[in-house]
């Protein structure tokens, strides 16, 4: 059967671009520096085919008798640096394989022997080969002693890691991040972030119909539609929205006052239903596809909204149906309070996860100050260092107090430097930080990027409770609608009162929106610090700080593209899990779509997204 147009083109395209693709994946999550013990690599096959006679054979057994005896003595110094007790028994059990191994070596090699001294026909070459076969059978001993001694430091290094907690602790660190599954969200991003880092510049192109089409409309929205042009969009969008709400509840006011009964026409809103379904069904195909790149916490977000959706779309359609088969006084007021308890429902639920998120910044800003206040305190004694964290004082009962006045506001020094700054800083003064005179530039770039941490963790609370106070102003709202819902169950006087709170409603929400516009126009137009053009630039800034924490830990992925920081420098595996969990809970803290991140198609793209993050709900 001929192949058809678009399997030929497929046929043509795509195993080159996956080939492609498959070979950016594997640089990126390419170690540089094995973290596979020598016992546990598979040992050389021995050679079958073409040897020559006995002779050859001894002299190749030799060889891979003092490879074991090697690779026993190699990993049994790798031991003393290991701090996971898994890894550690992971090791002994390929350490016995290894063992079980040798011994058909030396089996075999006993019977090469004896083939040997059964030979009559080369005698001086029975000689070299009587050498050989002492040097393998020698090594082999000593193999299996190396074997029990590296048992022995196993156990050894086993019991120091219980008795120390710092390594007990480094171990369970270790474990927690073997035991984290592959397909783990943040592990996602993190392989994503990787692949930007090993590959500069890297832009992925979409393969598929959708994305390509996605591409290249949002290049022809990009090419029009700048900022200021989508800023005046938005809002003239929204004082349409408003006028069409007031001019609908003043029609609505005069018909119940002059008593005029109006039936809308029989497909009067039918269009606008489809849409919604149309919506609903993209919606819901996109929170499949990308069920495995989501968090928890995003897919049961996405899954209430995709449902809440669905029960709003069918209550229009109940109502609707129902005018159609027949006139029901009071549907329009009943869909009306189905329609307020889904509302009330959603934004209820947005309220709970806003003051849930903010409850944990909470707690990891007390665990920040805790910190500071720790270092304050041991840098008293000094003289180099006494003075950082000026700012963090002890309360009478011992908490860290922190001098809002003494530190000055966020946002001011989120607009000077780069989010990579104090991080930078650190890594050139890394070397010196013990030297008498030199050691103040690396703690006091150490105090910047802690400070930093404490900048973005309340951008994220001040984010949350701007979301917070959205979610109770709507609330508020939709309670009024129900007042004007439930007066509509009383005809006449009742229409009259429903259609006078809606107008209210409209008008305190219209108000709202132009008193919020007024806010911001004012703050651009005397460059408050806070202004939408400062808040992009210090958020920008925060982004990059959050996505070099996980470059940090991108560079300890293994080959399967988990983290193993078995192999990491012992003082650094307790720094990559806090940059990991600080990372991981700033996106949540954020409330971010993390579908958005593991999909982004370059590392501009994803700093735009935590960026744009950052400031959801102002």
């Amino acid at each position: 059967m001929p192949k058809t147009k678009k399997e030929e083109k497929k046929g043509a395209v795509d195993p080159a671009k996956k080939a492609e693709a498959k070979k950016k994946t594997e640089e990126a999550l390419r170690e540089t520096e094995s973290t596979v013990s020598e016992v546990e690599k598979e040992s050389p096959e021995p050679k079958r085919a073409g040897r020559p006679d006995w002779y050859e054979d001894m002299k190749e057994r030799t060889s891979r008798a003092h490879t074991y005896m090697r690779c026993f003595d190699a990993t049994k110094k790798d031991v003393g640096s290991t701090y996971s007790i898994k890894k550690l028994d992971q090791i002994r059990e390929a350490s016995n394989q290894k063992l079980f191994e040798m011994s058909f070596l030396e089996e075999g090699t006993v019977k090469c022997h004896e083939k040997m001294m059964s030979d009559t026909e080369h005698e001086k070459r029975k000689v070299k080969g009587q050498e050989y076969y002492e040097r393998t059978m020698s090594r082999i001993s000593r193999a299996k002693q190396k074997h029990s001694d590296l048992l022995d430091a196993i156990e050894t290094r086993k019991e120091e890691i219980k008795r120390d907690p710092k390594q007990a602790k480094k171990s369970s660190i270790i474990e927690r991040f073997r035991e984290m599954g592959k397909n783990h969200t943040m592990l996602q991003l993190i392989r994503r972030v990787r692949l930007f880092e090993t590959n500069p510049g890297y832009k992925e192109k979409a393969t598929t119909w959708y994305g390509k089409a996605a591409e290249k409309v949002m290049g022809v929205k990009n090419a029009i539609m700048t900022d200021g042009i989508t800023e005046v969009t938005e809002t003239s969008s929204k004082i349409k929205s408003t006028t069409d709400d007031l001019q609908e509840n003043a029609e609505e006011l005069q018909n119940a006052i002059e008593g005029i009964d109006k039936e809308d026409g029989p497909l009067k809103g039918i269009f606008g239903m489809v849409k919604n379904t149309a919506g609903l069904i993209k919606d819901t195909f996109f929170f499949i596809k990308d069920f495995d790149k989501r968090s928890s916490e995003n897919n049961l977000d996405q899954m209430i909204g995709i449902v809440t959706s669905g029960m709003s779309t069918l209550a229009d359609v109940a109502g609707k149906l129902a005018s159609l088969l027949s006139n029901f006084p009071f549907i329009g007021p009943i869909i009306g309070l189905i329609k307020n308890g889904i509302k009330f429902f959603t934004e209820g639920y947005k309220l709970f996860r806003s003051q849930r998120r903010i409850r944990k910044l909470r707690e990891q800003k007390k665990i920040l100050k805790e910190r500071m206040l720790k270092r304050k305190k041991k840098y008293a004694s000094d003289p180099e260092l006494k003075g950082l964290y000026k700012y963090i004082g002890e309360g009478k009962e011992g908490q860290a107090e922190l001098d809002a006045k003494k530190l000055g506001k966020r946002e001011y020094r989120g607009l000077r430097g780069g989010g990579s700054d104090a991080r930078d800083k650190m890594k050139r003064a890394e070397s010196s930080k013990t030297q008498a005179g030199k050691k103040k530039a690396y703690y006091a770039a150490k105090e910047a990027e802690t400070v930093e941490q404490y900048d973005e963790i309340k951008e994220a609370i001040h984010k949350n409770k701007n979301r917070t106070k959205d979610a109770t102003v709507a609330i508020v709202q939709e309670g009024i609608d129900v007042a004007a819902n439930i007066a509509k169950f009383f005809p006449g006087t009742g229409d009259v009162v429903s259609a006078a709170i809606k107008i209210g409603s409209t008008i305190a929400g219209a108000g709202k929106f132009v008193g919020s516009k007024m806010v911001d126009l004012g703050k651009s137009a005397f460059g408050h610090r806070r202004s939408k053009e400062k808040k992009k630039k210090f958020r920008s800034k925060y982004a990059e700080h959050i996505y070099d924490h996980m470059a940090e830990v991108s560079e300890y992925l293994d080959g399967e593209g988990k983290i193993d920081l078995n192999k990491a420098d012992p003082g650094r595996v307790r720094k990559v899990a806090e940059s990991y969990d600080y990372a991981e809970n700033m996106l949540t803290g954020m409330g971010v779509d993390m579908a958005d991140m593991v999909g982004a198609k370059s590392k501009g793209e994803l700093l735009e997204a935590m960026s744009e993050a950052f400031g959801a709900g102002d």
